[in-house]
C-alpha cells in the first residue's frame, strides 16, 4: 500500500467477486425483511455521501469522492442535511420559547 490505495477485492466472497447484481439483491432482501419502503443500494450511497458532507463541510471534497463533476448533483447531499439543521434549530427555538419565556 505505498500509494496509500488498497489493492483487492472490495466485496468479495470466499475469494469470489460479488456482483453488483448480488449485492443490490441481498439488500433488497434485508429492507423487505424489516419492512423498509426502500429498495436498491442508492440509499447507502446517498446516506454516506451526506454523512461525508456532514463531516468535513466541503462541497468540493464531496464532490470528489462522490465522482460529480457538476456541483449541482453534490449539493442535494448538503441540502439534505442543511434542511436537517434548519428544522432542528427551529425545534430548539421552540422548546427554548416554552422554558425561558421572554416577555416582550
Amino acid at each position: 500500500m505505498k500509494s496509500g490505495v488498497r489493492s483487492g477485492l472490495l466485496f468479495h466472497y470466499k475469494g469470489e467477486i460479488v456482483t453488483y447484481r448480488q449485492i443490490i439483491h441481498r439488500y433488497d432482501q434485508a429492507l423487505a425483511k424489516i419492512g423498509s419502503p426502500f429498495t436498491g443500494t442508492h440509499l447507502i450511497r446517498h446516506a454516506s455521501l451526506s454523512e461525508h458532507y456532514d463531516t468535513c463541510k466541503d462541497i468540493l471534497a464531496t464532490a470528489k469522492v462522490a465522482g460529480h463533476s457538476d456541483l449541482r448533483a453534490t449539493e442535494r447531499y448538503a441540502k439534505a442535511r442543511d434542511e436537517r439543521v434548519i428544522e432542528t434549530q427551529r425545534q430548539m427555538d421552540e422548546k427554548l420559547r416554552n422554558v425561558l419565556p421572554i416577555s416582550g
